[in-house]
This record gives structure tokens, C-alpha cells and sequence, in this order.
């Protein structure tokens, strides 16, 4: 029951915006931005976590592996967003994300048997292509 209604809570808590975007110049003439992407880390212990994330093409992908422990897995999740997950998670001995599960198995993103394993990271839509 309580995976249960915190999937429910996830769901709602899920952010589909991206942060505004600042930008100046620094001291040495470069272009700064602080443009980032609000996601959400799912643990396998059913903790919930708002984080922020870059948005560069070579940002991205490398939080979402240090996150996640490894090479990344993209779950297609309704209204564009993706559910990012350890592509060899179920690999090594690890720890079944309850939360994460019953959230892809309501998207009927997943076979039935099937659940998540480890650290799961859901992005809005618009992010990955």
C-alpha cells in the first residue's frame, strides 16, 4: 500500500518544466549559463529526490550514469517523460526499486514480471532524443 501512494505521490511530484536560464560572461570572456533540468531520483528504498541536472549533450548523459551506477536505459513513460534506468542493473547483485515498478507497470511500460533494479532517474518530456 505504501508503494502504492507514494507512486501516486511521485507521479504528481514529477516536474515537466526546465529551470530558467541565466546566462553572463566570466571573468576570461566565456559564456556561463546555470541552464538546467529538473528531475526526479527514485531510490530503492522508496526516498523521493527533486534534483536539478545540466542540460549540455555531454552533461546529461554523464550525471544520468553516475546516477543510475552504469550505462543508461531510457523506459518511455506517458506524456514524453522517460523513466532513466541502469541498462545492467538486474546484472550484479541489487535491490528491487518497488516504487519505480509500480510506476512503469501502470504506464504498461514493462511486462508484468519485469520491475526495476537500482536507482531510477523520470525526466520530463522534450529531453531526450
Amino acid at each position: 500500500m505504501r508503494c502504492y501512494a507514494l507512486a501516486k505521490n511521485v507521479r504528481k511530484a514529477v516536474g515537466r518544466g526546465r529551470e530558467a536560464a541565466v546566462t553572463w560572461l566570466s571573468e576570461s570572456g566565456t559564456r556561463m549559463t546555470n541552464e538546467a533540468l529538473r528531475a526526479t531520483v527514485i531510490s530503492p528504498d522508496g526516498e523521493v529526490a527533486s534534483i536539478l541536472l545540466p542540460l549540455d549533450d555531454e552533461g546529461l548523459p554523464q550525471s544520468l550514469r553516475e546516477l543510475v551506477g552504469g550505462y543508461i536505459q531510457a523506459v518511455a513513460l506517458p506524456g514524453g517523460r522517460y523513466m532513466v534506468i541502469n541498462e545492467n542493473g538486474k546484472d550484479a547483485p541489487h535491490l528491487v526499486n518497488h516504487t519505480a515498478t509500480i510506476i512503469v507497470h501502470e504506464a504498461e511500460a514493462i511486462p508484468p514480471s519485469d520491475y526495476i533494479a537500482g536507482v531510477a532517474i523520470v525526466l520530463p518530456g522534450g529531453v531526450l532524443r
